[in-house]
């Protein structure tokens, strides 16, 4: 068949999206020699390392090397407490570590604790250099304990996104992190951090939390680029003292975003932030509503500790859909006017909805009819906008990541 050019190829499969895409990418690798390093490089962009998988992956690597340098997205779901899949996971980083790598997510099944010791003195190095390649930027750690505070140490001063979903750290584990040469070269400081990304408790884990806020490091730090933070809830009704990371990088903090979670019986109360233009408030529910926690929150929202918010976003998960108050009647009013207040100053310009859910024309009909005020002041003179989220995006490892 006639050569396409190689552009115009890589526009054509980059739109190959949906579950389908790797058994469709998978095909389109067979139709022509010039298909099947396009076809590879995105069906290897993402990799995910798991126990069932993990053996025949490695064998595939290291038997076609060059699809290594293909991954630029990697997941890594095994328990990093167990040694059976040791070697084969080594062979794997080992490869990757001499590549391009750039985002890297580990999670746990179940809150696994790390027991770095307990691995080989080859593995540590072979993982130690795959998290310092100088092409990585992010790094998710999700559902561990006992991570080594070395690593997270390393990671808040030279990458540019991290997520800490982390019950435990350990200080006493030992990790070589020393800052490699590269680092130096591309010009990364401890000001590379821009995305910040929390669920942890400050009072359980108060090791973690000084560095998060800058007084872990020698001599201390000030991320003063960081621009975009997520808090999760971690008891009802308040941050816990994770509101204090949002006050100490006020000055440079532009994007927001409170995750009730399940935690959604009372709101939290969010201090001054004079640079602020995006805020988001997520909550995971039963019935699709708007939960009282958000509610709340909203109606103690005072626009004058937000100054120059420019975009207020409600994002709802909710397991089901069925008919019933959005909005609890008893809050209607107040949370209308809050609202209305909101919409009536000089900075808002996007209101946006977003759920995870079908039915997105009969939620937007049921916030419209129950929010008047808002909705007629919102009139022609911002975006009143609802949206939803996929299934794909909600459960996507990579979904902490904004860069």
């Amino acid at each position: 068949m006639p050569a396409l050019p190689p552009e115009l190829l890589d526009i054509i499969l980059a739109s190959v999206d949906g579950p389908t895409a790797p058994t469709t990418l998978r095909s389109c690798s067979l139709v022509a020699h010039s298909f099947v390093c396009p076809s590879q490089r995105l069906l290897f962009r993402f990799l995910t390392l798991r126990s069932k998988t993990i053996a025949a992956v490695s064998a595939r690597l290291a038997a076609h090397p060059h699809l290594a340098s293909h991954v630029r997205d990697l997941h890594v779901d095994i328990h990093l407490c167990s040694k059976i899949y040791e070697e084969a996971l080594m062979a794997t980083f080992r490869l990757l570590s001499k590549e391009h790598v750039q985002r890297i997510a580990i999670s746990s099944y179940s809150w696994q604790t790390w027991v770095w010791d307990s691995f080989s003195e080859d593995f540590r190095h072979a993982f130690v250099s795959l998290l310092r390649l100088p092409s990585v930027r992010c790094l998710a750690l999700t559902r561990c304990r006992g991570v080594p505070l070395g690593l997270i140490r390393y990671a808040l001063a030279f990458y540019e996104e991290v997520g800490l979903l982390v019950a435990s750290v350990d200080a006493k584990q030992y990790c070589d992190f020393t800052v490699p040469p590269s680092a130096i070269d591309r010009g990364c400081t401890d000001n590379s951090l821009k995305h910040l990304l929390l669920n942890y408790s400050p009072t359980q884990t108060a090791a973690l939390h000084s560095l998060i806020m800058g007084e872990g490091f020698s001599p201390p730090t000030d991320f003063h680029g960081l621009r975009r933070l997520e808090l999760a809830v971690p008891t009802q009704g308040s941050l816990g003292g994770l509101e204090n990371v949002a006050t100490r990088y006020s000055a440079s903090l532009q994007h927001l975003v409170v995750n009730f979670w399940q935690r959604h019986d009372q709101p939290v109360v969010l201090p001054a932030l004079p640079m602020l233009k995006s805020l988001a408030l997520k909550a995971s529910v039963g019935r699709l509503r708007i939960p009282e926690a958000i509610v709340s929150t909203i109606i103690n929202l005072p626009p004058q500790t937000l100054p120059n918010l420019e975009v207020l976003r409600i994002i709802v998960d909710a397991e089901y859909d069925a008919s019933g108050k959005i909005i609890d009647s008893n809050r209607l009013c107040e949370v209308d006017m809050a609202l209305t207040e909101l919409v009536q100053g000089k900075q808002l310009r996007e209101i946006n909805w977003g759920i995870f859910s079908n039915d997105a024309v009969a939620f937007e009909e049921r916030i419209r009819r129950v929010l008047p005020r808002t909705t007629a002041a919102a009139t022609g003179r911002l975006l009143f906008s609802f949206s939803t989220w996929s299934w794909k995006s909600k459960h996507d490892p990579m979904v902490h990541f904004c860069l």
